[in-house]
């Protein structure tokens, strides 16, 4: 009962545990789109920083009390600072005019001196707290583990929407109707993201994209000229495109599940009925690692992914996208103000982005940015794509890549390079995809056994997803023997795979009416019809 007393009553653990509560939380809130070893760093990190800080503290005032009490004032100042700067620029009218490292740094500032001195001054006779301060941040780092445990648990245990296992159930393809299992096209789909078509570049960007498209036909791609996008947003594209039919057929959208990461849509894709389709045919499933995590199929008989070699203490120490939103989220948030403000950083902005991401790659050997992290996921992906042909049997294999799509990072060239502007970040993208892509849909060809089938697609355009210039995608179709002649103009993406099965596989889909959408003002609740449209 003593020991159970002073653990209780204890002045160092609600400080530890107010230290990782921020991490903990903002890993059940992203647990969809990323992986548990990405948390470790952080958390590694402030423990050590919370012993050190607590430590010195304890040394200063000379109490134990105090100690835990200004190490939790401290550590909440922390990691509170990014949220509260964020919520303000969200938010309108007098709270946005508030969000400025100018007022938020002196008041944050102020805080710290003005509960400090109380902490100073009264804190060594408020024992009686640490017990209540326990009991608080106890009660957040369980319910955040709870919530952490429900989440991975309902990944690993997918109960996909009813409607849409109804429409899996009714649409299935039947694979007693393939007799000839032997020689069966491996099908790719490969989704550059963000890929504009040929008129929406030349209008909007200058950029002739033609010599590209006619390598592409010169290889023997069909590309249709009214194409657009189902959608204008990643999320809902992907879930329509992977599952031949669009949303509504199978889940009502509603405007508080519009995050990116929603898990029945993150679902949708990962169980798709294409999926469902070629391995009922004996295939394996192929992904890739992306930036977009959502989109990826990590759970595929093969994930590719750059950190394959990696050994577990080299993927602990990969920087990650995680890594920047929970930065985001801290005091540290002020550091891009005085990169925007200060004459000598802003006009040297792009030099001193790439020397620290070069400096962060000699020091840990694996790309210790964002930036660089999305470099070599994309390189990567592109060198495995090229190899993919070597592994034996049949193949679905889905690449969804994160470029032409922001943050910008390629030179024309390949090279490492950080770009802020649209020209020539988005532009310079375009370039090496274009100038990589066609030797390695010819090598993934030429050394396949039977002749594959390929989709080059653009899940959607570039731009605001409230506009319907977004629907204008790439698309572009390596169809073998007759298949190519069953392509229209004005084919979408819902009806890819349902031309495809039809062509190859005996399968019976009735091809849709081709419809795109985009949102009205940013509301999911809104998407309003584009009618095709076609490159003059």
């Amino acid at each position: 009962m003593k020991i159970l007393t002073k653990f209780t009553h204890s002045p160092f653990l609600y400080p530890l545990l107010f230290t990782i509560f921020p991490i903990l939380s903002l890993w059940a809130y992203n647990s969809s789109r990323m992986r548990p070893i990405e948390a470790v760093l952080p958390l590694t990190v402030s423990i050590v920083g919370f012993f050190i800080l607590f430590l010195i503290i304890r040394l200063f005032c000379r109490d134990w009390t105090r100690a835990g009490m200004l190490t939790s004032l401290a550590s909440v100042l922390f990691f509170s600072y990014g949220h509260v700067l964020g919520f303000l620029k969200d938010s309108h009218g007098f709270g946005a005019r508030l969000a400025s490292n100018y007022l938020l740094v002196p008041l944050w500032a102020a805080i710290l001196l003005a509960v400090g001195y109380f902490i100073l001054r009264y804190g060594k006779t408020a024992y009686k707290l640490n017990q209540l301060l326990n009991f608080v941040s106890g009660f957040l780092v369980l319910t955040t583990c709870i919530q952490l445990f429900s989440s991975y648990n309902s990944q690993i245990n997918i109960k996909l929407n009813h409607n849409l296992t109804a429409l899996q159930d009714k649409n299935a393809f039947d694979p007693s109707r393939v007799t000839d299992r032997k020689n069966l096209p491996d099908v790719y789909l490969i989704v550059l993201d963000m890929y504009d078509r040929q008129d929406a570049l030349l209008q909007r960007m200058n950029y002739d994209n033609g010599p590209f498209l006619q390598e592409l036909k010169d290889i023997g791609f069909v590309i249709p000229d009214c194409t657009q996008a189902n959608y204008g947003e990643t999320i809902y594209a992907m879930s329509a495109y992977l599952n031949m039919n669009y949303i509504d057929a199978f889940y009502k959208m509603n405007q508080k599940d519009v995050t990116e990461d929603y898990p029945p849509l993150t679902d949708f894709i990962r169980h798709s009925l294409v999926r469902k389709n070629f391995e009922s045919l004996g295939y394996k499933t192929i992904s890739f690692e992306t930036d977009h995590n959502f989109v990826e199929i990590p759970d595929a008989d093969i994930f590719l992914t750059r950190t394959s070699g990696q050994t577990v203490i080299e993927k602990i120490f990969d920087e990650t996208e995680f890594h920047q939103i929970l930065v985001d989220t801290t005091f540290l948030r002020i550091f891009p103000s005085l990169e925007d403000n200060l004459p000598l950083l802003k006009n040297n902005k792009n030099l001193i982005d790439n020397l620290l991401a070069k400096i962060n790659t000699i020091a840990d050997g694996s790309g210790a940015s964002a930036h660089n992290e999305k470099y070599d996921q994309i390189m990567t992906a592109l060198d495995n794509l090229q190899a993919v042909p070597e592994i034996s049997g049949h193949k679905f294999v889905y690449l969804h890549l994160s470029s032409p799509h922001p943050p910008w990072v390629f030179g024309p060239d390949g090279s490492f390079r950080i770009e802020e502007g649209v020209i020539p970040g988005y532009t310079d993208a375009v370039t090496y995809l274009n100038k990589r892509l066609p030797d390695i849909l010819r090598k993934i060809i030429s050394q396949s056994s039977v002749p594959p089938v390929i989709i080059l697609q653009g899940d959607h355009g570039y731009g605001d997803a409230n506009l319907p210039y977004r629907l204008r995608n790439l698309n572009a179709y390596y169809l073998p023997g007759d298949g190519k002649k069953l392509v229209y103009p004005s084919i979408t993406p819902v009806n890819s795979f349902r031309l495809i099965f039809n062509a190859y596989f005996g399968g019976k889909y009735a091809m849709l009416e081709d419809k795109s959408y985009f949102l009205q003002s940013g509301n999911h609740n809104n998407l309003i019809l584009d009618p095709p449209s076609c490159i003059h």
